[in-house]
């Protein structure tokens, strides 16, 4: 009772050709031709590139005036030490006690700079040459670079943290 009705019938034939199908080598290229083409028109390309090298200049110069910036904050952070730790008298601080206060800042100027090119990451250099190196892989498709370049950014955030908490 309606057992029929609810299976599905299955129409579909196949016929095999005794004789072999050929084709016009006109047809064949106007088809080919036709083809929508996955690759990147040179303009566009091009657009890709000056993009991509613009983000780029732009961090850099980010990371140059944030750099600026700590140094600055040092800067400014040894100057209030120094007047901190200087003696309070009528005559002001003995050429002595300058010449320490002024060995005990250059003391910490190189230690902080020898901290700093510590932080230069051979980590965060090999992540952004992995970043080229996949742009240049895949020039066609730059998006497919993602988890390179945020494996980067998060490199250089980390780097950033570092180098911060080592001024604290």
């Amino acid at each position: 009772m309606g057992g029929t009705q609810s299976t599905p019938e299955n129409d579909e034939k196949i016929f095999e050709s005794q004789v072999p199908l050929n084709f016009s080598q006109d047809l064949v290229n106007h088809l080919a031709e036709n083809l929508p083409s996955t690759a990147t028109s040179p303009a566009r390309q091009e657009h890709l590139d000056s993009q991509v090298r613009k983000r780029i200049d732009e961090e850099a110069a980010r990371l140059r005036d944030q750099d600026a910036s700590v140094k600055e904050a040092i800067r400014q952070a040894l100057d209030a030490s120094i007047q901190h730790d200087a003696p309070s008298s009528d005559d002001g601080p003995s050429s002595p006690e300058l010449q320490k206060s002024l060995d005990q800042v250059i003391e910490r100027v190189q230690r902080l700079d020898t901290q700093r090119q510590s932080f230069s990451s051979d980590e965060t250099t090999v992540k952004g040459q992995a970043v080229v190196e996949c742009y240049k892989k895949h020039s066609k498709t730059p998006l497919d670079c993602w988890r390179e370049v945020a494996e980067f950014h998060a490199s250089v955030a980390e780097l950033e943290k570092k180098y911060v908490k080592s001024l604290v």
